[in-house]
């Protein structure tokens, strides 16, 4: 065989290769909305209908407004979608992990009941309708799976990581970030020597499935986060007076302390603090994969004399 041929037959095992890697990697729910797809062809070459009369009789469904649904792991939940759907539309959860144990379409409303696999973190899953035309609207995050799960991790140079949700409440937040107290500890040592708010995002189709997005606490920065706090406590009507001249003398130590931090020299020393906590400590990010029974494998983004890419492994667990 030339080498030119041996080439063309290399590079078509790799093709191949990747092939069955992008099968394997397909999603139940995917091979569930492309057999429907099909069926939907199908009935609609055998109606004969033309394309205008086709949209007519089954018009692009639309997605009105979709409960939140908060389901703990191995638990179930009852979803509620409200819309314009044309009969025998078909529903669809977009996550492995959550099943439709029962649902019915009345109407334009559609209800299910969703359980959740037992063991899984806090993830998150739209929900897509199918039109027997075989259209589709999809809303994401319409479903999220709640429960308080403890990060513990072991990083490569000895630091041990901790993360705990900030939020007391078993269902995360159903718009905005579900935030996380991200906490270090160096070998040994039973105090943290760094405490960071992290955001938790979940991906569906990222090999490392969970991201903590890392930056320092709101109540580090000059003291704001206090002040508007106060500020929403003045807003109480059932305050006594003396509560009331209380807060006042909190709100005036509060400013002081805001108007301190916008002091020119105390803004350099802020600077000149950030940039050397950036070289010496700069962990920005966490990204990990998690696997059976709890284990989680993944890199911690740091500065240069931590670790660009360093390797974390440890264990995600249901607080309660």
């Amino acid at each position: 065989m030339s080498i030119r041929l041996k080439s063309v037959a290399a590079a078509a095992v790799l093709i191949l290769f990747a092939l069955a890697l992008a099968r394997a990697a397909t999603h139940r729910y995917q091979e569930r909305e492309d057999a429907f797809r099909k069926e939907c062809q199908l009935q609609m070459q055998k109606l004969g209908l033309a394309p205008a009369d086709a949209k007519l009789k089954y018009p692009t469904p639309e997605i009105q407004l979709a409960s939140s649904a908060c389901v703990t792991p191995g638990g179930t939940t009852d979803l509620v979608v409200n819309g314009k759907f044309s009969p025998g539309s078909k529903f669809f959860v977009e996550n492995d992990n959550i099943d439709i144990v029962k649902e019915s379409l009345a109407g334009n409303q559609y209800r299910a009941t969703l359980q959740a696999a037992a063991g899984i973190g806090p993830e998150t899953a739209a929900v897509a309708v199918i039109s027997p035309r075989g259209q589709m609207v999809r809303q994401d995050r319409a479903v999220k799976v709640g429960g308080l799960h403890e990060w513990t991790l072991q990083a490569a140079n000895g630091w041990k990581v901790v993360a705990r949700p900030q939020r007391t409440s078993p269902c995360p937040p159903a718009s905005g970030d579900d935030a996380y107290e991200v906490s270090f500890f160096r070998l040994g040592e039973a105090a943290a020597f760094e405490k960071l708010t992290g955001t938790l995002n979940f991906s569906l189709w990222d090999s490392q499935n969970f991201r903590f997005s890392l930056s320092a606490p709101a109540a580090a920065m000059g003291g704001m986060a206090a002040y508007q706090e106060l500020m929403q406590k003045m807003s109480d009507p059932k305050l006594t007076d003396a509560q009331r001249e209380e807060l006042v003398k909190k709100l005036e130590a509060a400013s002081q302390q805001m108007q301190a931090a916008m002091n020119p020299e105390a803004i350099k020393q802020q600077a000149a603090e950030q940039q050397r906590r950036q070289q010496e400590f700069g962990c920005d990010a966490i990204a990990l994969t998690t696997g059976a029974g709890g284990k989680v494998t993944g890199e911690m983004r740091c500065a240069e004399k931590v670790g660009r890419r360093l390797a974390v492994t440890g264990t995600m667990a249901l607080m309660k």
